[in-house]
């Protein structure tokens, strides 16, 4: 989200990486796409099996607020981009 923040596309390649990492972070124990337990369906601290309200919040944020680089208009969502370099 602070890569986001900055209105840099250059940022953009990295942020989609970053949503498809956040997707398999959802945790799924038993049948695929089943409710089987309690945690189904919420993200946790990486690979850990220990999902909780807040990183589910957190990771549901990020995804949506970056949603609109999965369409193919980017520059619609940002209007005018003032692109900002960064050293890191």
């Amino acid at each position: 989200m602070a890569l986001l923040a900055t209105k840099d596309p250059g940022f953009h390649p990295y942020i989609v990486k970053a949503r498809s990492y956040i997707a398999t972070c959802q945790l799924n124990q038993g049948k695929k796409g089943g409710i089987e337990n309690i945690f189904d369906g919420g993200i946790g601290y990486g690979t850990q099996n220990h999902p909780d309200m807040h990183s589910t919040c957190i990771a549901l944020e990020a995804i949506k607020s970056s949603q609109f680089l999965e369409s193919g208009n980017r520059a619609a969502a940002y209007g005018t981009v003032k692109t900002v370099k960064m050293r890191l």
